[in-house]
C-alpha cells in the first residue's frame, strides 16, 4: 500500500523449475523494465501513480508472468471545496452546504472533520458544528433562514489552515400584509366643486416573516372605485 504520488519499487525474482537464479533476463511491467542480476532479482522502479484505487502489477520475462495487488490510498488533506459559492433561497427555504475534501490529485478524502469556522448568524447551523466527510469525501450542513439578507459562511478542515467559504443570499418570501402610513393629509372646501382631499400614501409590503418585500405593483380604490 502506497499514498497517491509516492514512488515504490517492484522486486522479482526468476529462476528456473529447480530453483536455480536465472540472469540477465528482462523483466517488463507496466512502466519500467530491467534485467535480473547474477541471483535472478529484479528491482523496477521507481514508479508512481497518483489515482487512489487497487491496482494489479504485472512482472513479465518471455512466456511467465506474475501479479502483485497494488493498494493507493489518497495523500494528505490538500483541497476543500463548496459546491456552491454563491446560494439563493427564500426566506423559510431549506438549503444545503455540500463541501469535498480532496488530495492535491483530486482523490476524495473521507474520515474527516470540517468545521463551520463562521456561521453568520444564518439559522440552523452554528460557528463550531463539524460533520464527518463520508465515502466520497463529502460532507453536508442545512440551513433554514428566515431573516431576508447576505450570509457569508466559513468552513475549514479542523485544526488546519485548509479553508472554504460560501455565500448565502436570502430573498424574501411572497407578500403576505400590507401597511398603509399617511404621510400628509390636506383638505381644500369648494362649494362649487365639494370638498378635494389630497394625501401622500406610505405603502409596505411585508412576507409572512415581516420582511419588507420589493418590486410589488399597488393599487389604490376608495368605496369599490380605483384612484
Amino acid at each position: 500500500t502506497v499514498s497517491a504520488g509516492e514512488t515504490y519499487n517492484l522486486i522479482g525474482k526468476l529462476t528456473d523449475e529447480y530453483g536455480n537464479p536465472l540472469e540477465n533476463i528482462l523483466i517488463s511491467s507496466r512502466d519500467d523494465s530491467a534485467r535480473t542480476d547474477f541471483i535472478g532479482n529484479v528491482l523496477l522502479g521507481p514508479l508512481t501513480r497518483t489515482v487512489a484505487g487497487t491496482y494489479d502489477e504485472t512482472l513479465s520475462a518471455q512466456n511467465l508472468s506474475n501479479t502483485a495487488t497494488l493498494t493507493v490510498v489518497p495523500a494528505g488533506p490538500a483541497k476543500l471545496t463548496s459546491e456552491s459559492t454563491s446560494i439563493t433561497k427564500t426566506a423559510g427555504e431549506s438549503g444545503t452546504f455540500t463541501l469535498t475534501l480532496e488530495d492535491e490529485f483530486g482523490n476524495s478524502i473521507n474520515g474527516e472533520t470540517i468545521n463551520i469556522t463562521s456561521a453568520a448568524g444564518l439559522a440552523g447551523i452554528a460557528t463550531g458544528d463539524t460533520a464527518t466527510t463520508v465515502g466520497d469525501g463529502s460532507v453536508t450542513f442545512s440551513f433554514n433562514e428566515t431573516t431576508t439578507g447576505t450570509y457569508n459562511v466559513g468552513f475549514s478542515l479542523l485544526g488546519t489552515a485548509i479553508t472554504a467559504s460560501s455565500m448565502v443570499t436570502i430573498n424574501p418570501d411572497a407578500p403576505d400584509e400590507i401597511e398603509v402610513t399617511l404621510l400628509t393629509l390636506s383638505t381644500t372646501v369648494s362649494n362649487e366643486f365639494g370638498d378635494d382631499l389630497e394625501f401622500t400614501p406610505k405603502v409596505t409590503v411585508f412576507d409572512q416573516y415581516n420582511n419588507r418585500v420589493p418590486d410589488v405593483d399597488i393599487g389604490l380604490s376608495t368605496l369599490g372605485k380605483d384612484i
